[in-house]
């Protein structure tokens, strides 16, 4: 599952890259992830500019900067202040955080003129988040401490100072393997045991048959 899954990884980010051509200036450019994770995503921007990252995860912070060479920050406030960046992005890392409006503020100060913050969060006003309850997939707690609908992520960019150019209520990155997680999640086991299992790499010794079965139906679908 590691191989097929690195492959679905590699062409999540590619569409991460596109999405990004649109809104960007012409590289090079300078962009921030916050909560930036392995740095796979830095790691891959290639032609299209440079990229540090924030992480607070020590193991992940080490991953990105010793195997994968990126530059990633432990806290926003380690950044030079001289630093600059044309864009900023939450990748699902917003709702992890407990005190987004500050966070926001940061991020605001280190654009450059003209600078962009783009922003993806889990929709807790969705359909498959009204449908599903407690089982849907980004129902995550203690990870996820907040959980943002449209209105209230309007809310706090507008408390923060933040424009909104445009809004998209699909990701391919994130809709349809959030919801064949949020199916899984009716069957018997853990929560979330498709994600922890892929991205984590948690051992399923101890899960039920329903969760082997739904694991083994993953293993199927992306073959």
């Amino acid at each position: 599952l590691s191989e097929k899954t690195s492959r679905l990884i590699a062409f999540f980010l590619k569409l991460r890259y596109r999405f990004l051509a649109r809104y960007s200036p012409p590289p090079p450019f300078r962009l921030l992830d916050i909560g930036c994770g392995s740095g796979k995503f830095l790691r891959g921007m290639g032609g299209y500019g440079s990229g540090e990252g924030v992480e607070i995860s020590p193991a992940s912070r080490a991953f990105a900067q010793h195997t994968l060479g990126v530059k990633v920050y432990a806290a926003l406030s380690e950044i030079p202040t001289s630093h600059r960046y044309h864009l900023v992005t939450f990748w699902h890392s917003l709702e992890h955080i407990d005190h987004p409006l500050a966070v926001l503020g940061q991020a605001r100060a280190l654009l450059v003129p003209g600078g962009k913050i783009i922003i993806s969060v889990p929709n807790a006003s969705s359909f498959q988040a009204r449908l599903s309850g407690l089982r849907w997939s980004y129902y995550d707690h203690p990870h996820h401490l907040i959980q943002f609908n449209r209105p209230s992520l309007t809310q706090l960019l507008d408390r923060a100072g933040c424009k909104i150019i445009t809004q998209k209520r699909f990701s391919w990155e994130y809709g349809p393997l959030g919801f064949l997680q949020t199916l899984l999640n009716f069957l018997p086991g853990p929560h979330n045991f498709l994600y922890y299992s892929t991205k984590r790499g948690q051992a399923f010794a101890g899960y039920s048959r329903g969760a082997h079965a739904g694991l083994f139906a993953c293993h199927l679908l992306l073959a």
